[in-house]
């Protein structure tokens, strides 16, 4: 078994805000980790909320390994584990009871995670980090939220830049709006928009995920746009009555059917490669070196994230728009 990991903080000067993480343990299981950035912005100590989620998850996995019966746990066990994880977490920074109370004071994390059960793998999938096996077979859930503050964004970026803004004015007043939404105009825009263009970026954003989202409520899609992901993306988490809900590990969730599942026999698997959604795009190789050079590529293309790339954040700088992780393992089982 051959083994490759690499994670990067999107700031190259602050490796310790890096709120992706992995995990390996040759034989018992490799997971990728992906801590949402904290809506609240609440620090935990040192560690933003997004940091203080990867680490639970990370500290619950290898815990995991410990225990016998590791190799046959499900996804109702593993959320069980998880969330006992995420809510003694709480405790110990005394935000239990606001966490039991609102989906806005939690943290959260997406996993991507092969679980090695002997004879064959087990792979469990929660949120938006995915997995590729053999270089073919691509398993992950992009979120129609991000599709809907993205184009807002978009268009948002467009018209801050049409009014004589430079790349990171633009950068920063787009994003702000895509945080906070269009019902009001933030700081950030404020040199560069009026009221009637808040509106008519709504407007445009509505009108062209109108038709690219169909089966969407246009009054979701406008609540989006109108608090954006602060005031109005806590409401769809770990939903399973909507189509704009959502699997993330909060310590209260999601239901075990909303986990991705299944399981390949050993023999069938070459190569197994598990990435958070900091990558954009996908490299032919399942080699770091060409995972990097994806990214790299990705940059060059669209360092903005509005066109080919769309996000709900560009690169700024020399900072990049997320953080980003990859894990391959390379069994030599497969020929």
């Amino acid at each position: 078994m051959h083994l490759q990991a690499f994670s990067a903080a999107k700031d190259p000067g602050r490796p310790e805000a890096n709120e992706d993480r992995f995990v390996v343990v040759p034989d018992r299981l490799y997971a990728v980790i992906d801590g949402v950035t904290d809506r609240t912005g609440r620090r935990y100590g040192d560690r933003t909320g997004g940091r203080l989620a990867a680490e639970t998850v990370e500290r619950a996995l290898l815990a995991l390994t410990l225990d016998e019966q590791f190799r046959s746990i499900d996804a109702a066990g593993l959320v069980q584990r998880l969330d006992r994880a995420f809510r003694s977490a709480y405790a110990r920074y005394g935000v239990l009871d606001a966490a039991a109370a609102s989906d806005a004071d939690r943290i959260g994390s997406t996993l991507a995670l092969a679980l090695d059960r002997g004879d064959r793998f087990a792979f469990f999938l929660i949120g938006d980090s995915g997995v590729r096996l053999n270089g073919t077979e691509t398993v992950t859930h992009d979120k129609d939220l991000d599709t809907i503050t993205a184009t807002l964004r978009g268009f948002a970026y467009r018209r801050v830049a049409a009014a004589g803004a430079d790349p990171t004015q633009t950068e920063l007043a787009s994003r702000a709006l895509c945080w906070r939404g269009t019902r009001t105009m933030p700081d950030e825009a404020k040199s560069w928009l009026k009221e009637t263009d808040l509106e008519a970026i709504r407007v445009s954003a509505l009108t062209k995920l109108g038709l690219d989202l169909p089966g969407i409520p246009i009054e979701d899609m406008t609540r989006l746009a109108l608090d954006g992901i602060v005031g109005a993306q806590g409401a769809y988490q770990n939903r399973d009555d909507h189509p704009l809900g959502y699997a993330c590990l909060d310590g209260y969730g999601p239901k075990a059917t909303a986990v991705e599942t299944f399981e390949r026999p050993k023999a069938v698997i070459g190569t197994i490669e598990l990435y958070t959604d900091g990558y954009f795009a996908l490299p032919e190789q399942a080699t770091i070196g060409s995972w990097e050079a994806k990214a790299d590529e990705v940059e060059r293309i669209d360092f903005a994230k509005v066109d080919e790339y769309a996000s709900t954040k560009g690169s700024l700088g020399k900072v990049r728009a997320d953080d980003r992780t990859v894990v391959i393992v390379s069994t030599g089982e497969a020929t």
